[in-house]
C-alpha cells in the first residue's frame, strides 16, 4: 500500500493544488481522509474476526500516511525557525521524548488481535510517531531528541533505526 502512496499522493498534490496554489486545502483534506481511515479501522474490527483485513485494508489502515502527508504539508521543513527559546526547546524535547516513551509502551500493550489494538491504539501511536518526527526533525531540537534528524539522510532512514548518537557528548 504505501508504495501506491508514494507514486500516487504527489500526482493528486499537484492536480488538486493546481497553479492555484490551494496547497492548505489538500492538508486539510488529507487530514480528514486519515480520520475518517482511523474511524473506519475501529468500525471494521471485529473481535471474532481475522483482523488482518482491518490493518492490511488500505482504506482502513490510510490513516498514518494521510497524517503524515498533511503535516508535512502544515510544516514544511524550511518553515521552522532553528531560533526558539531555551524554555521552547526544551519543552519540545520532553514532548518529543514522551511520545517516544508513549510508543514504547504501546509495543509493549498493543497485540495484533487485541479490540485496543485496532479502536485507538494503532491511531495513538500514529500519533506520537507524528509528534516525535515533528520535534525530531525541528532544527531547534538538541540532545537525544534530535538524533533521528542527525543520523538519518531522506525519508526512507525515518523508518529505519539506526544506531546514532550513542556515546556523543555534542548537542
Amino acid at each position: 500500500m504505501e508504495e501506491q502512496f508514494y507514486l500516487l499522493w504527489p500526482l493528486i498534490v499537484l492536480l488538486a493544488a493546481g497553479r492555484h496554489g490551494r496547497i492548505r486545502r489538500v492538508g486539510w483534506v488529507a487530514l480528514a481522509l486519515a480520520l475518517a481511515s482511523s474511524a473506519w479501522m475501529a468500525v471494521l474490527f471485529q473481535t471474532s474476526q481475522d483482523p488482518s483485513r482491518v490493518y492490511f485494508g488500505t482504506d482502513s489502515h490510510a490513516g498514518g500516511l494521510l497524517l503524515g502527508a498533511a503535516l508535512a504539508i502544515a510544516f514544511p521543513p524550511w518553515s521552522r525557525s532553528g531560533t526558539v527559546r531555551t524554555s521552547a526547546r526544551r519543552l519540545m524535547s520532553v514532548v518529543g521524548l514522551g511520545a517516544f516513551a508513549g510508543l514504547v509502551a504501546l509495543m509493549v500493550i498493543l497485540n495484533q488481535y487485541g479490540t485496543l489494538t485496532y479502536r485507538g491504539g494503532l491511531q495513538l501511536a500514529t500519533v506520537l510517531t507524528a509528534v516525535v518526527i515533528l520535534v525530531a526533525t525541528h532544527p531547534a531540537v538538541r540532545g537525544p531528541a534530535s538524533w533521528p534528524r542527525r543520523c538519518s539522510s531522506g525519508s526512507a532512514n525515518a523508518r529505519t533505526p539506526s544506531i546514532c548518537g550513542i556515546g556523543r557528548s555534542s548537542n
